[in-house]
């Protein structure tokens, strides 16, 4: 069973709260968790309007960083949400690996009936490559994986919800 880190969003002036999900091998440790949850709430608030405030990965990690998406901007709201479906492939075939990320900046949106998201931005393609490629932490570099533990290797597609 993979290794699951929660980071939790926060609307402006409420106290309502939102999450996402990204798993990760079993065997990173405690260190590499509040590593890779920093380094994952950084790559994605650059793209929320909320605030990430905390992660969990069985116990809750204080992000405390000194960034610009630490304080959630008054025009955040829950209900905007980006969704992005990403493969990983094992024994048993190819499975998605779907991802809700709430208080989506709705400006990262392109024109388009299926509303996409822009992955060819530099903020959102720094995401879509750490989902890809792994974040560089102490114990080197951790590759998200899916339910299963299974490599992620490509992104199906990026749009907003409605």
């Amino acid at each position: 069973m993979p290794a699951t880190i929660t980071l939790f969003f926060k609307e402006y002036g409420t106290n309502k709260e939102g999450h996402t999900t990204i798993d990760f091998p079993s065997s990173i440790t405690k260190v590499t968790a509040g590593e890779l949850a920093i380094a994952f709430a950084d790559l994605i608030g650059k793209f929320t309007l909320g605030r990430i405030d905390r992660a969990n990965v069985s116990f809750d990690i204080d992000l405390g960083v000194d960034t610009d998406y630490s304080v959630a901007n008054a025009l955040s709201d829950l209900r905007d949400k980006a969704r992005f479906a990403f493969n990983a492939t094992g024994a048993e075939g190819i499975f998605n690996r779907l991802m809700t990320i709430p208080t989506y900046d709705e400006s990262f949106t392109l024109t388009g009936d299926d509303k996409p998201i822009d992955v060819s931005d530099a903020i959102i393609d720094a995401f879509v490559d750490a989902m890809l490629n792994g974040i560089a932490v102490t114990a080197g570099t951790i590759e998200p994986v899916d339910s299963r533990a299974y490599n992620i290797f490509q992104l199906e597609y990026a749009r907003e919800l409605s």
